[in-house]
């Protein structure tokens, strides 16, 4: 039997060194740290130590050096966490079970590419190994605030905590037996279909368990963690069955799954980063368009992939049908438009049945209201356009380059901070793909030249009905100009969006490119050291440190500092009724008021004039209408909402006779509470209140909760309604 490589034979032994040197150090660096430190600051804080030192402690006259003591303190602790994780990441990357996983077998080098065949997959522990590696670089590519996930919510403030609610009110309905799309927690009591809503049905659905035992912050914090690695770890699974390589497909996740466009998204859009279907979807429509006679597996196959699609995503889903167009017509100058109708018309169709059988049900519910949401204008698409240059820069918060990325003009980058400009592709990223696509033969040459194709017209997609240069927009029409003359098109609101379909076949690509580069490294070091390399600068490019995160005290806008340190709460007694919330009609106080029922666990429905703006109207605004207070209320909240506004109406206020009328509303819709935020910026509310409903409040952060006292009688004809029925 011949001797094993010395690395396999140690490997256990090599280990246990590698962890008790770990140990051994982390011992001297506590010791050092508790011991030896605080000495030099005592010392440095009296003007006794070395000069250097003397003059980093400046505490005298500003701090008691007991705060330098416990800064410290906290910073050695930290860097002793940082120390043992990158430790015990050594600790795995360099066991051989890891290296085999990772970068295949020693031999890989000297047997070809199996394109188009079966994906050489070891079993389940090379997922296992590769999925540990993608979620620990989700946890990298959100610190610092993943450390500690309940402490903050990922992302920059804004519709993260929107994303947040969907998952808990999805979670909660299906526990109590609801319909999880409609809901009355909020627009009560009309209630809001939420089919229509940007909610990430297929994460949710994911979520429940987590929702159930970890509660709402943690629950989303965890979700968009999974998602990054479950979009890294099923873009491998389409690279390596395209490849044929362990390390080259490892390396295409990374860069799809950490593409800047997903990073940049996932600072508010959970429904963007659940990409995991795309690559599902690819490999299923690949594997129906290359078989001569398709079974109706492949055709089920399809459908469903597109299914789960559009569970993820809706838009997503719409592209993705614009891409299966793209394909066939790619294919359809090989094989020609007769042979292919013939081979490809019923597996189609039959794909198109079985998508159609399984949306149904949100289908159905998603017509019932069709005029919630209307097409958005060629002047939204325009403003929500990727740029020329939007490919070749890097995002606002790019570890590297991200400074001098801040030089460029502002409205350079698209939508509200910049998130929907970034479409960076990555320098190394694209030298592979160039590669890949010069080097691609037998049945890689086909899909080769399918990704580049998209790509590349999907690029142009994404830069919308007007060329943007430098983010202004020039008078030259874009390449898909004319098809956003057709109505469908409007449903896209953002064309740059178009780009995850680039950043997909781009991965591809670099997959095919890097195995042939690897095929010519013959010594399994040298690929050791050159997949390490590739992925480390490839990370680099797409690293964003720090990831933004949001307060989980008070809903903050990103560009707005928080007020408070104290989070908006009702007291337990208000339950089982109605909640109403100020400003009635405000674009950015739904989250306020959607996070404020979600802590205090849903057990009250809420009265809020825009809980998204995909809800219905008509229904809603005729009861506003009907309701003098509320309508009231509605034409308050559209004031310019400067200090003087406010004063002004509260000084020209006239109360209408709604003494009477406020009592019949707390009748008719069991109101609890009132509860008006942002209460010092807004007096004329808080006026109208008190002398509508006779009640003084009581302050919360900067939120007024007026408790109104209940009352048992309805009025004829009229049944309190309980919230979430």
């Amino acid at each position: 039997m011949p001797d094993q490589p010395i690395h396999e034979k140690n490997a256990n032994r090599f280990s246990c060194i590698l962890l008790l040197t770990i140990g051994l150090l982390s011992l001297t660096w506590g010791a050092f740290s508790a011991y030896v430190v605080p000495h030099f600051i005592h010392s440095a804080y009296d003007g006794h130590s070395l000069a250097v030192f003397n003059r980093m402690i400046r505490g005298q006259a500003e701090r008691p050096v007991a705060e330098y003591v416990d800064a410290w303190h906290s910073r050695s602790w930290r860097l002793l966490k940082y120390f043992w994780l990158l430790g015990l990441l050594m600790a795995v990357v360099l066991r051989p079970e890891f290296r085999k996983a990772v970068w295949g077998r020693e031999e890989a080098p000297d047997s070809p590419p199996l394109a188009g065949g079966k994906s050489g997959s070891r079993g389940w522990r090379e997922w296992a190994i590769v999925a540990i590696l993608y979620v620990a670089l989700a946890f990298v590519f959100t610190l610092p605030s993943s450390i500690h996930p309940s402490r903050a919510l990922l992302g920059r403030g804004g519709d993260n905590y929107l994303h947040a609610w969907f998952l808990w009110e999805f979670a909660r309905a299906v526990v109590h037996g609801q319909n999880p799309f409609h809901t009355t927690l909020i627009l009560y009591p009309i209630g809001a279909n939420l089919t229509w809503a940007t909610t990430d049905i297929l994460g949710q659905i994911m979520a429940v368990p987590l929702s159930l035992s970890l509660g709402p912050i943690l629950t989303y914090n965890l979700s968009l963690i999974l998602q990054f690695a479950l979009g890294a770890l099923f873009a491998r699974l389409l690279c390596k069955r395209v490849s044929g390589d362990a390390a080259a497909a490892t390396i295409g996740g990374i860069v799809f799954g950490f593409s800047p466009f997903l990073l940049a998204h996932a600072w508010g859009h959970l429904s963007l980063v659940t990409t995991f279907p795309l690559p599902l979807y690819v490999l299923a429509l690949f594997r129906l368009l290359d078989k001569e006679k398709p079974s109706w597996k492949d055709s089920a196959l399809l459908g469903l992939a597109l299914a789960l699609v559009a569970l993820a995503n809706y838009q997503y889903a719409l592209i993705f049908v614009l891409f299966t167009l793209l394909m066939l017509a790619v294919d359809l100058g090989r094989a020609g438009w007769l042979p292919m109708l013939r081979r490809l018309s019923m597996p189609l169709v039959t794909s198109a049945a079985v998508f159609l059988l399984c949306l149904s049900p949100i289908l159905l519910m998603m017509l019932k209201d069709y005029r919630v949401t209307k097409p958005a204008s060629l002047e939204n698409a325009t403003s929500y356009s990727a740029d020329v240059l939007s490919f070749f820069v890097p995002s606002l918060q790019q570890s590297l380059l991200g400074h001098y990325v801040r030089k460029l003009p502002e409205r350079f980058f698209v939508g509200p901070g910049g998130i929907e400009g970034v479409e960076f592709v990555g320098l190394v990223a694209l030298i592979f793909a160039l590669i890949g696509c010069w080097v691609a033969r037998g049945s890689q040459r086909r899909t080769a030249g399918r990704a580049m194709v998209a790509g590349m017209v999907f690029a142009l997609m994404s830069l919308g009905p007007t060329i943007h240069i430098l983010g202004r927009p020039t008078s030259l029409p874009a390449p898909a100009a004319p098809l956003y003359k057709l109505n469908m098109m409007h449903f896209l609101r953002e064309p740059a969006r178009f780009s995850i379909v680039t950043s997909l076949c781009l991965s591809l690509l670099v997959s095919i490119g890097l195995a042939f580069t690897l095929s010519r490294l013959k010594i399994p070091w040298k690929r050791l050291v050159f997949v390490c390399a590739v992925g480390a600068v490839i990370l680099l490019e797409c690293l964003a440190y720090p990831f933004p995160s949001s307060s989980i005290v008070q809903p903050a806008r990103y560009w707005v500092t928080p007020k408070t340190t104290q989070r908006c709460t009702l007291p337990p007694s208000v339950r089982d009724g109605a909640v109403l919330t100020i400003p009635l009609d405000d674009w950015w106080h739904y989250s306020d008021a959607m996070w404020m029922q979600m802590l205090d666990g849903g057990r009250y429905s809420l009265i809020d004039g825009r809980a998204s703006p995909y809800m219905p109207g008509k229904a809603w605004h005729d009861f506003v209408d009907k309701t003098s207070i509320l309508a009231f209320l509605q034409s308050e909240s559209r004031h310019d909402g400067s200090a003087e506004s406010h004063q002004q109406s509260a000084n020209s206020l006239v109360v209408p006779s709604d003494e009477k009328r406020a009592t019949d509303m707390i009748k008719q819709l069991n109101l609890r509470a009132v509860v008006v935020f942002d209460a010092p910026e807004r007096p004329a509310d808080l006026n109208y209140v008190r002398r509508v409903f006779g009640v003084s409040e009581n302050m919360v952060g900067t939120c007024a909760v007026f408790e109104l006292p209940r009352i048992q009688d309805t009025l004829p004809g009229e049944d309190s309604a309980r919230p979430g029925e």
